[in-house]
């Protein structure tokens, strides 16, 4: 039968397929986009976490291990001939380019530059102790001929009992002549606080007013575990009576009943250098200004080697500075407390720094002029960031395999290239390929003195 309104039969079975086509061709579309989309997104991934971490491959004897995603060579162990650092001749090619890394580098040979400090840490690899009744836990030592002198921590001693003990008589009698009457000491205002730690800025009232000293003062409240006070002591007294313009050590200790003790340092005009790096996100820096806090903390840290003694934590948030770029190095005490997104525990063990720890650190617990070395090249990252947090993509129970397989920091922006290779060569996998901090001083106070005639 007929019906005009649905036109000839033959026309509506001809419409079905049609409507098949329409259907199959927009989900194919659909498919393909989604496709494309896809490897899109995580090829844009993948290429962010090249960009933010580069490869470094490191040479060790006859055998290579290159990271997989280049096939540069940019750290090459000592020679043979003359034990020198080579540097490929694709890096040094700078817009400033100066003599290469290829300083002669012997085994570090101690000359203290004062007098000998009792509860300073020798780099030296401990054996176990024997207690003498009434006096600190002693230890002998043994050193190799020609290698990098190295402390390791273990269960029976770790590196801050062998700084200081606080319950020996030989700190007792220190604190005794470093004491400071509490009437004397005046509170101003509070500089940094955490959840039980305090740095204050105040006065040392002498005897004539024209002789008041300003300092200083890190303490805990009274809420502080016998832990915490602790290390307050341990951490606070580790750089005691060493001297030099570079160092910030503490001069003075007040005790005081139903009070915790007051740590003071002198006072002119300092602030915490991250924090300081961090107010100046806003461009008033300059690279030469940067380069030149990088001189005086190697400044420093040769001082604290050649004096035998091991920092284990250099890092921007234990340093201060001064309007003027004053740089001093400071003890770590407090700084798990007022900084504690940069210290992170991994399963059981304690908060550690592991960001800014060399590898051997991380997965041994090695301690040594080498692994401080590595600690100086992050802080060096640090002040041309201005204080980022390095390694922020990786979680600290990863750090270990990163480092393994060859993942370091990147060169951060506008970084000259002279001054990475600096930080490339702290972070050499192996102690013994990375330069001593002598050498690391002479390579970039001549490279500041390039960059300001260039400038």
């Amino acid at each position: 039968m007929y019906s005009p309104h649905l036109g000839p039969l033959g026309d509506q079975e001809d419409s079905l397929p049609v409507i098949y086509y329409i259907v199959s061709v927009v989900a194919g579309v659909t498919l393909v986009v989604t496709v494309i989309v896809g490897v899109a997104f995580f090829r844009r991934r993948r290429l962010k976490r090249d960009t933010d971490h580069r490869i470094l491959s490191v040479s060790n004897g006859a055998q290579v291990k290159t990271g997989t995603l280049t096939d540069s060579t940019l750290l090459r162990p000592p020679t043979s001939i003359n034990n020198t650092y080579i540097l490929p001749s694709s890096l040094t090619n700078s817009y400033a380019s100066i003599r290469k890394l290829n300083t002669p580098i012997s085994p570090m040979t101690p000359t203290p530059a004062h007098t000998p400090n009792p509860y300073a840490s020798t780099a030296v690899t401990l054996t176990p102790c024997s207690k003498e009744s009434g006096s600190r836990d002693t230890c002998t030592s043994t050193r190799e001929s020609g290698s990098r002198d190295t402390f390791k921590s273990s269960n029976s001693l770790c590196r801050s009992e062998v700084i200081v003990d606080p319950s020996a008589a030989e700190l007792h009698e220190r604190f005794r002549q470093m004491e400071v009457d509490r009437p004397r000491v005046r509170l101003t205002a509070v500089v940094q606080e955490g959840s039980f730690g305090r740095v204050f800025r105040g006065w040392i009232q002498r005897d004539h007013p024209e002789q008041d000293q300003q300092v200083l003062i890190k303490t805990v409240t009274e809420d502080a575990s016998h832990e915490e006070l602790v290390m307050l002591y341990r951490e606070g007294t580790h750089l005691f009576n060493l001297y030099h313009r570079n160092i910030l050590t503490m001069v003075g200790i007040s005790f005081a009943n139903n009070s915790s003790p007051f740590l003071i340092y002198p006072f002119h005009g300092y602030q915490n250098l991250k924090k300081y790096l961090q107010d100046h996100r806003g461009g008033h820096l300059r690279a030469p200004e940067l380069v030149e806090l990088a001189v005086q903390a190697a400044q420093g840290l040769s001082f604290l080697h050649s004096a035998n003694v091991l920092h284990g934590d250099i890092a921007a948030r234990n340093c201060v500075v001064s309007e003027k770029l004053q740089l001093r190095i400071t003890d770590a005490a407090l700084s798990r407390d007022l900084f504690p997104t940069d210290y992170e525990s991994v399963e059981h063990e304690p908060a550690r720094p592991i960001k800014w720890m060399a590898y051997e650190t991380i997965n041994d617990s090695i301690i040594s002029t080498a692994s401080d070395v590595w600690s100086y090249g992050v802080l060096v990252w640090e002040l041309t960031t201005l204080a980022q947090q390095p390694y922020v993509e990786v979680a600290a129970c990863e750090m270990g395999e990163y480092l393994r397989d060859g993942y370091r920091l990147a060169q951060p922006l506008n970084c000259p290239d002279d001054l990475y290779k600096v930080m490339a060569f702290c972070w050499a996998i192996h102690p013994k390929d990375r330069p001593h901090a002598k050498l690391i001083l002479d390579y970039i106070a001549a490279f500041h003195k390039q960059l300001n005639t260039f400038i």
